[in-house]
């Protein structure tokens, strides 16, 4: 709507009421009062009955700012219930997430419960087979890329679940899915929410002793005790990976600069007394 306004191509905005437009008293307030104004464009509220053209109008001023003061609280009064009624979800070992992780699916009867997906729990029990078995990741991935496997994020398109292109990539395995894998908790029938938080609509990561835990929520794929030594295994290899020697990285500081040019060679072809030799008579840079 914002660059509609930019280029000329609205004159009036109407809404049902303030709260259609937004929800933040100084972003709210700023379009109201100066940028529509500024840029020609006629504001309507419907339900609050106001009319930026009416300069006699009793709903500016200060009532059109109590209006915006009480929409942005009302926000923000609806978000901190919906953050606590999720909290509330969460300790109640209900899943609250969009789609469910790999190896699982949605109840039909609770969308909130987690049970086994057919297809894809064989596979996470066979990645977590080779890992206890020591199998490096880069191998796994080698193994499930060959074995023509769809990944994670491709499975959940085939089953309707991710539909946007831009959340499926490329299709292979990848180590950094792995570890996901191997490192969630979910897969011993634990309920391991609240890892995350949004603050000023960036999502953070919380620290673990504030995650929210509850145990035995549905049905594992593999046991405690393999998914511990599995666990220990893959800190080892990245504790030990961190001692290891690192090669300093040299920049390249001819990058950007230099440049391998075009070499375009001219030949001939030597007809003469019959032959067809090739005749190279130089090159152009």
């Amino acid at each position: 709507m914002l660059e509609d306004v930019e280029s000329g191509k609205v004159n009036c905005i109407i809404v049902k009421d303030l709260s259609r437009l937004g929800r933040n008293i100084i972003d709210t307030g700023y379009y109201i009062e100066k940028y529509f104004a500024s840029k020609g464009v006629r504001f309507i509220s419907v339900t609050d009955n106001f009319d930026s053209e009416d300069k006699n109008s009793i709903h500016g001023g200060m009532v059109l700012q109590l209006k915006n003061m009480i929409n942005e609280a009302y926000a923000l009064d609806i978000s901190r219930k919906i953050r606590k009624q999720a909290e509330a979800s969460m300790k109640a070992g209900d899943y609250i997430g969009a789609r469910p992780p790999y190896g699982y699916v949605k109840s039909p009867e609770n969308c909130h419960k987690l049970i086994i997906d057919g297809e894809a729990a064989p596979i996470v029990r066979q990645i977590f087979q080779w890992a206890y078995d020591k199998v490096s990741l880069n191998d796994i991935v080698n193994r499930l890329n060959d074995a023509g496997i769809p990944s994670p994020s491709h499975h959940k398109r085939n089953q309707g679940l991710i539909t946007h292109d831009n959340l499926i990539g490329t299709g292979k395995w990848q180590t950094f899915t792995l570890a996901k894998i191997l490192s969630d908790e979910v897969c011993v029938g634990d309920m391991v929410q609240g890892k995350t938080k949004m603050v000023n609509h960036k999502q953070i990561p919380v620290d673990k002793e504030n995650w929210i835990i509850v145990r035995d929520t549905h049905e594992p794929l593999v046991s405690h005790e393999l998914f511990a030594v599995v666990k220990t295994f893959h800190e080892e290899v990245a504790k030990n990976s961190m001692k290891s020697i690192k090669t300093p990285y040299s920049e390249n500081i001819f990058r950007g600069k230099i440049f391998a040019a075009a070499v375009e060679v001219i030949c001939t072809v030597n007809v003469l007394n019959g032959s067809r030799d090739l005749m190279f008579i130089g090159c152009i840079v």
